[in-house]
């Protein structure tokens, strides 16, 4: 079921203007899935579940003893919400230890529109 999302701008990490006093929105899962990700998990007052553990992970332990499987499981956790309600398919995650850093990507695929959707798409590494 699609949802209607206001657009983000992975490079600002800002909704985007609709240059009338308001915001474009989307009824892809691309908003839900930054926000899914991005966020994190256990801080919104709506949905305790919502976000993910990655900023935990990242801040509870030195780089160097995070395992991929935490990774991949923080990211399936995540987006397992979506996957329930049926906004995207179950995702598809690989990861990788590069030295100190486990390298991530997930792909899944938009229901309401059949688009596959790599997440490397949605992160920018962007200020």
């Amino acid at each position: 079921m699609a949802g209607r999302d206001r657009k983000i701008d992975p490079t600002t990490k800002d909704y985007v203007s609709d240059e009338a006093g308001g915001y474009e929105t989307v009824t892809d899962a691309r908003t839900a899935i930054y926000l899914a990700i991005q966020g994190e998990r256990g801080r919104w007052w709506g949905n305790p579940t919502a976000g993910s553990r990655l900023w935990e992970l990242a801040g509870g332990k030195s780089l160097d003893r995070i395992t991929s499987v935490e990774i991949a499981d923080a990211l399936r956790q995540a987006l397992q919400g979506l996957v329930d309600a049926e906004r995207i398919t179950e995702p598809e995650i690989v990861t990788e230890r590069d030295g100190n850093r486990v390298l991530f990507e997930v792909v899944t695929v938009d229901r309401s529109n059949g688009e596959s959707i790599a997440v490397s798409e949605l992160i920018s590494a962007g200020p």
